[in-house]
Parts: C-alpha cells; sequence; structure tokens
C-alpha cells in the first residue's frame, strides 16, 4: 500500500539547537501571499527540514520527483527534506479549498527557508475553483458514526466527506475516524491503518493523525484519510482497517479491526479476525 506522507518530524528543532550561527545569517521565518499563476521558490538544504506552514490541513500533494524529497504532514503543515545535494522539484498542495504551486531547490545552509507562513490574500479566490466564487463546499458530508471493537480498540468511521467535483483526477474523498482504547498506551504509524474495497487496499493519497498514541487515559485519536476519487467506486462499500500488536502471554500477536461504509447506507459490517490474515504488517517500536 502507498502512503506518501506522514509522521511529525523534529529535525527543524534538532537545526535550531545545533547550528545557531548558520541561523543568523538567515530569517528563521518567511511568510509569503500566493498568487496562483506563479510557483513560490522555496529553498532547501541537505541535512535540514523546512515546514510550509498552511492556515488550513492539507488533505493531498503532488511532487514532481518523490525519490528527491521527503515530505510528511504534520497538522496544518508540511515539512520538506532533500535526500542528496542536487534535488529539485516541483510540489502542488491540496486543501479543501484551494491548490498552492511550489518550486523546491536545494541551496547551501546559509539560504535555507527553515519555516515558510503560507498567508492566503483576502482578494485571492480559490485556485482550483472553476466558477468565479465558491457558492456551496466542494463536499457532500455523509454522517456515519459507525464502529467496532476489538482486544480493547474501537475504531469509529464517523463521516465521508465526499467530493463534489468526481471530473477532476486530482478531486479527493475525505474519511474522517477515531482510535479510542481503554487499555495501557499504544503507540501506532501512518501505515497501521488502511482503506480496502473489493477485497484489496487502495493507494490513498494522504493520512492525517492527531497523535500517534492512544490510551484510556486520552481522548480517542482522530484521523482524516484522504483517498483520490479515481482510486474508488463510490457504488462499492469501502472498508476502514487498523490493524495492531498485543502482547499475549509474552508473545506478539498481530490482530485488527474494521468498518465498513458506502455512501448509499449506513451499515457496519464485523469480519472474524485473527491474527494470521497477514493484511498488512506494523513496524515494531
Amino acid at each position: 500500500m502507498r502512503l506518501k506522507s506522514y509522521t511529525s518530524s523534529s529535525i527543524l528543532i534538532l537545526t535550531l539547537f545545533l547550528f545557531p550561527s548558520t541561523l543568523s545569517q538567515a530569517s528563521p521565518i518567511r511568510e509569503v501571499t500566493p498568487n496562483s499563476s506563479k510557483l513560490i521558490p522555496i529553498h532547501t538544504s541537505l541535512g535540514y527540514s523546512t515546514i510550509l506552514e498552511f492556515q488550513e490541513k492539507p488533505v493531498s500533494s503532488i511532487l514532481g520527483d518523490q525519490d528527491a524529497f521527503k515530505l510528511e504532514y504534520v497538522g496544518n503543515s508540511i515539512t520538506l527534506k532533500p535526500l542528496f545535494h542536487s534535488a529539485k522539484s516541483n510540489l502542488f498542495i491540496y486543501t479543501g479549498f484551494d491548490r498552492f504551486n511550489f518550486a523546491i531547490t536545494t541551496t547551501p545552509p546559509p539560504n535555507t527557508d527553515y519555516v515558510v507562513r503560507i498567508i492566503k490574500s483576502k482578494d485571492e479566490k480559490p485556485s482550483n475553483s472553476s466558477a468565479p466564487e465558491i457558492t456551496q463546499s466542494p463536499y457532500t458530508v455523509i454522517p456515519f458514526n459507525l464502529k467496532s471493537s476489538r482486544s480493547g480498540f474501537t475504531l469509529k468511521v464517523q463521516e465521508l466527506d465526499l467530493a463534489r467535483d468526481i471530473k477532476n483526477p486530482r478531486s479527493a474523498s475525505l474519511i474522517k475516524f477515531d482510535l479510542a482504547s481503554n487499555g495501557e498506551d499504544h503507540q501506532f504509524v501512518p501505515a497501521s491503518f488502511g482503506l480496502k474495497q473489493e477485497g484489496k487496499f487502495l493507494d490513498v493519497e494522504g493520512i492525517y493523525l492527531e497523535k500517534m498514541t492512544t490510551s484510556k487515559k486520552q481522548s480517542p485519536t482522530t484521523g482524516v484519510i484522504a483517498v483520490l476519487n479515481q482510486q474508488w467506486k463510490r457504488s462499492t462499500p469501502l472498508t476502514l482497517v487498523f490493524a495492531f500488536e498485543r502482547e499475549i502471554k509474552n508473545k506478539r500477536q498481530s490482530s485488527h479491526i474494521q468498518v465498513t461504509f458506502n455512501t448509499n447506507q449506513k451499515t457496519v459490517k464485523k469480519e472474524k479476525l485473527n491474527g494470521k490474515t497477514g493484511l498488512f504488517q506494523v513496524p515494531h517500536s
């Protein structure tokens, strides 16, 4: 299953601590107002992380050269890290109403962008709208509140935000969910979650997680999965899957829970599950 991004990064904090003299040569935060007809230049450096900070949560991205940069989602931000000295690429970031266009290059550290804050002009119209103005939400919200529980975990599908623009190949629908636990602290990774249809896992465009731990002492972890409309059939149910490992009698055992839903009726399907299904592996921490 292909995932594009998704865990938070502490590299920038480490960079600020270890290299204060280098930072003094550049402003740590740069604010830009995007222009839909131009690319925003972003300057990265090898060994450093650059944060792109948005006013809304990014839901999907298109990176021209996926072998040149590591891209991660962190709340309302995206982090970029070049993988070699001459890395360069274009990048498109989509939020619920906008598309932002970037040209990324790799430069020496004195020219590095550490934090780039994207501030939209109040007069600028959304760049991915075909109409002069947005008169309605780009999504049809279908509430579900369907849940399934197993081994102390409860997975709940809150709603499906169905993208209205079905003709746009980059249009993505959003599945919003909660994960709760009545046990001790449990850590997981974005790859712990998957989306299935007709028995096969789909390629998802992005996964956002509020946090990557859950326990009975915490409120449920919320998450969003973005999937391009061209990747799935609207007439066929979708299944959200959470895979996990538990230690039972000093042995690590794999299992999972899942919730099945569709756009026509509110149904939940609990299947017989065991630790040998082999859907996908969750890395050991």
